[in-house]
């Protein structure tokens, strides 16, 4: 982005924006500017107020200093860009060069601030799943804390129950000798009042118990509730996620493949008026562009398994088309390391198989690759023949040996 200065504010307001600066990069703190920002204070409370980018062009000499070891010089132009989701202002960035930014920078940087507006709302929602687990936690120990009460609470009124019964038992014995027991008769009474007594108090307090545990349940019904739509969010965030890696794929697919061509006429030196050397160069850029190809593919490929729009493309193959490919591949490696390199086809193997060529073709490479990798000296071999046993007789086994 060629840019040589810049900060990172990040939204600690609930309602209206309070932007507090969080990160910064090659910037000198000074007395009298603020490191926090309501909602329309400066150019980053501006930026939060409108939702819109700020471009700032031929910047005042004494505005703002951009300083290194070697001397210090004003910048050109700053931008001041909001970083949202779904329309609520999570941070706010404000970057200077000492250069215009062009069309396509400043495309990017409202790209990138999607993505950052997405990351943070991600680690926002974790957060607040987390403290809604702990609750969760916490609400459950409270109730396996009050049922283990609510069990004792039964257990002494069965005793208390079964004290009543001794209780009216000895009364009725008393009964029998009322004459003889006629005071211990009136003690016994009292006693079965006192116990009557404790015996709805402790209705009552069990009565209290059961609508507290109600309660409890609710709340526990309204957490699960809450973790459902936090999981929903997230996977709406992965969704977000997959799309901007299929974008960005694409969008770099165009100049790397204009960059190989022009290695590749390089490379092939038409004209015969490049050096060995600058042809070795060119060879170098064609190879690690290349890869860099494969490397996106592989991007592209992950970012359609994760939207679920991967499809094997089946279609037929020759087998002595694979092999030539495979043989071209790796026959200057295995000169190279000084290894011996054989493809064996079965006499049973048909001349066409209905495969995927690209993934067939990646898995062989990779195979091939890691056996070159991990083989000093000897052979490596390709075997090619049908399958047996419980496999399908239409399908082949590819075995790779070193």
């Amino acid at each position: 982005m060629e840019a040589q200065h810049g900060v990172f504010y990040v939204n600690e307001g609930n309602g209206e924006p309070d932007l507090k600066l969080l990160a910064s990069y090659a910037y000198t703190e000074r007395k009298h500017l603020a490191n926090r920002f309501k909602a329309g204070e400066g150019l980053v409370g501006q930026c939060a107020l409108e939702r819109e980018p700020i471009v700032v062009t031929d910047v005042p000499a004494d505005y703002v200093q951009i300083s290194s070891g070697l001397g210090e010089a004003k910048p050109l132009n700053i931008v001041v860009l909001p970083v949202q989701f779904e329309g609520d202002v999570k941070a706010v960035v404000e970057l200077a060069s000492f250069h215009r930014f062009s069309e396509i920078q400043l495309s990017f940087l409202n790209q990138l601030t999607e993505s950052i507006g997405i990351v943070l709302n991600t680690i926002a929602a974790t957060m607040r799943t987390e403290e809604l687990l702990k609750q969760s936690q916490s609400l459950t120990n409270e109730l396996t804390t009050r049922q283990r009460e609510l069990s004792e609470t039964n257990a002494r009124l069965e005793e208390q129950a079964q004290s009543l019964q001794s209780s009216e038992e000895r009364l009725r014995q008393q009964q029998e000798d009322l004459q003889q027991t006629n005071e211990e008769l009136e003690q016994q009474q009292q006693e079965l009042q006192n116990m009557n007594e404790e015996l709805e108090e402790k209705a009552e307090l069990l009565a209290q118990q059961n609508q507290e545990v109600e309660n409890k349940n609710r709340e526990i019904e309204l957490a699960r509730a809450a973790l459902e739509e936090k999981a929903d969010q997230l996977a709406l965030t992965s969704k977000y996620k997959s799309e901007f890696l299929a974008n960005m794929s694409h969008e770099l697919r165009t100049p790397l493949n204009s960059l190989l061509i022009l290695s590749k006429m390089l490379s092939d030196n038409p004209e015969g008026n490049l050096r060995p050397k600058q042809i070795e160069f060119a060879n170098a850029i064609h190879s690690s562009g290349s890869d860099l190809l494969g490397l996106i593919d592989e991007i592209l490929d992950l970012a359609k398994i994760e939207s679920g729009a991967m499809h094997p493309t089946i279609q037929p193959l020759l087998v002595t088309d694979l092999c030539d490919q495979l043989e071209r591949t790796f026959r200057q490696l295995a000169t190279a390391k000084g290894l011996d390199f054989q493809i064996a086809i079965a006499s049973a193997v048909p001349q066409t198989i209905d495969t995927d060529a690209q993934w067939l073709q990646r898995i062989l490479k990779n195979l091939l690759s890691n056996a070159f990798r991990f083989t000093e000296t000897g052979t490596v071999k390709l075997d090619i023949s049908i399958a047996s046993g419980s496999i399908p007789n239409e399908a082949l086994v590819i075995e790779r040996r070193w």
